[in-house]
């Protein structure tokens, strides 16, 4: 014959959690037990089974214990439609979170792959496809440091306040005119590479692009960048010559191995692309 009542033990195993949990659900009120024994032992109904499960389908979406206490305390079908729809928008937002740092491992494999199969300080001919880009505000010629940074962190700011980071490093566009004269450092603007859509106004700090689809020479370039730019640029000029092929309007600059992991600048990989005209 059925007992009509379950220790805490017994109760725990045939819901499959810790008999701590049980305890901790009982001194916050939220869940106590049927009978407590003049031993203090606690004592459960089977028709307490089903309350539990809801207990623990209301955690399960994410409900604080304080949520689930007023709940419970407070049962109504309007209730728990109001509960529901707001815990749903808070769900909706964790998947959107979850998706994006897929999407920003799945990138920083691609690179990380992509790094394992370079020719390095070599310049080739590439197809590369188009990429939506969000540009800095445009500081050429700006040669205040202090106004360079401040450009260069609103963008970043920008970019991780509304997690438009999907695992690209922040890169760097030079101008024609300024490949050309060696000017290799007076950069155009920064940009964040990102493959989320973005709804409403862009600001200026972080202005929609299209890197545009086609002929780009590439090269891959080793160690720290600040000690080997001029190289560099300088073989894809060389190349470019060589093969009678003429600038279209920028070069971009991407980092595939860098400070996240890299010990040392000396290993730090940089991709250089330089737009074709056609």
């Amino acid at each position: 014959m059925q007992k009509a009542y379950l220790s805490t033990g017994e109760f725990a195993k045939i819901c499959n959690i810790n008999k701590k949990t049980l305890f901790y659900y009982a001194e916050e009120g939220i869940f106590r037990p049927d009978i407590i024994g003049k031993n203090g032992y606690h004592f459960y109904s089977y028709g307490q089974l089903y309350i539990f499960y809801v207990i623990r389908a209301l955690r399960e979406i994410g409900l604080s214990i304080k949520e689930i206490k007023d709940y419970i305390d407070n049962r109504t079908p309007e209730n728990l439609r109001d509960l529901l729809k707001l815990q749903r928008k808070y769900l909706q937002k964790e998947i959107q979170h979850k998706q994006r740092l897929n999407l920003l491992i799945k990138n920083k494999l691609q690179l990380l792959k992509e790094s394992e199969q370079l020719i390095m300080n070599n310049v080739r001919l590439q197809h590369l496809p188009s990429s939506k880009l969000l540009l800095s505000e445009n500081f050429h010629d700006e040669h205040d440091e202090a106004a360079q940074h401040r450009i260069v962190q609103q963008h970043i700011n920008y970019c991780l306040q509304h997690n438009l980071n999907v695992g690209y490093q922040l890169g760097a566009m030079v101008a024609k005119e300024d490949i050309l004269s060696g000017d290799f450092q007076n950069y155009s603007y920064c940009f964040t590479k990102t493959s989320l859509s973005i709804k409403g106004a862009a600001p200026a700090c972080a202005q929609r692009f299209t890197q545009p689809a086609g002929l780009y020479a590439v090269g891959y370039f080793h160690g720290s960048y600040s000690n080997n730019y001029n190289g560099a640029y300088a073989k894809i000029l060389k190349f470019l010559e060589t093969q009678h092929y003429k600038i279209d309007a920028f070069s971009y600059e991407e980092s595939l191995l860098d400070e996240i992991s890299m010990n040392t600048a000396d290993n730090y990989v940089t991709r250089i692309a330089v737009k074709i005209k056609t």
